[in-house]
């Protein structure tokens, strides 16, 4: 049960989020990062978009930042504690921190701060990333799987009570890769983003996924001027192991 405290009124104003197929967490490897085996994930990405995975790229952090290659430079999107991050797509003076590596469509951007040990989260689309919106405030719910049989939503796997015509909901597919205590894995991930409705004292919002799930998570999600989107009351329940 997620449970707003008193006094706190809920943003209502849009939600900005991203919907790239790829994010990797991981080092680069001796100042470089390599398309054929980006980050130590055993993934060939084709990051600049050139029709090949052959290319290496010196690479590192740049105070909060990260360097990808001599050409292009990424400041962090999200700031902010796990419990409360906030999302700013874009800086103050309007430049996209999504940039993109090289002539073609692909592009990246870049989470969180590096932190102390070199480590970066990516991610990363062989198109323009693609920012959505949806009315907020919005629940965020996260299927993580296994990729042999990777998790969907289906047609009617979102469900509300009270039930309300007219609230937007919208899903995505993503692969992730991720170090999990001292083995790393991919992921295959199904998510949702169900609008909440703004008028109801108290609901209830479930989604049902198919496929193979170790662990779900679930975050609300907000924004207003200036704030692309806020996400905050992270859970996270485990549902197998793999």
């Amino acid at each position: 049960m997620l449970k707003r405290a008193d006094a706190v009124a809920p943003w209502p104003g849009t939600v900005r989020y991203t919907a790239e197929p790829f994010t990797l967490t991981g080092r680069p490897r001796k100042g470089m990062v390599r398309e054929r085996d980006v980050l130590g994930s055993r993934h060939a990405l084709d990051l600049n978009g050139d029709g090949d995975t052959k290319d290496r790229f010196r690479s590192g952090c740049d105070g909060d930042g990260f360097a990808l290659g001599k050409a292009l430079r990424l400041d962090p999107v999200m700031t902010g504690p796990s419990a409360l991050r906030r999302y700013a797509y874009a800086a103050d003076d309007g430049q996209s921190r999504i940039g993109q590596l090289g002539g073609g469509s692909a592009s990246a951007m870049l989470y969180l701060p590096c932190s102390d040990d070199g480590t970066v989260s990516l991610g990363w689309s062989p198109k323009p990333i693609e920012v959505r919106e949806i009315p907020g405030p919005a629940l965020m719910v996260l299927a993580f799987g296994n990729p042999a049989l990777p998790p969907s939503v289906p047609t009617d796997g979102v469900s509300r009570a009270p039930e309300r015509s007219g609230l937007a909901e919208q899903r995505f597919d993503l692969e992730v890769f991720e170090p999990v205590v001292d083995k790393a894995h991919w992921y295959a991930v199904a998510g949702a983003m169900v609008q909440i409705d703004p008028d109801a004292q108290q609901q209830e919002i479930r989604v049902f996924f198919d496929g193979d799930i170790e662990h779900v998570q679930i975050a609300l999600n907000e924004g207003k001027d200036g704030v692309d989107r806020a996400r905050s009351y992270v859970s996270t329940q485990t549902i197998g192991s793999r």
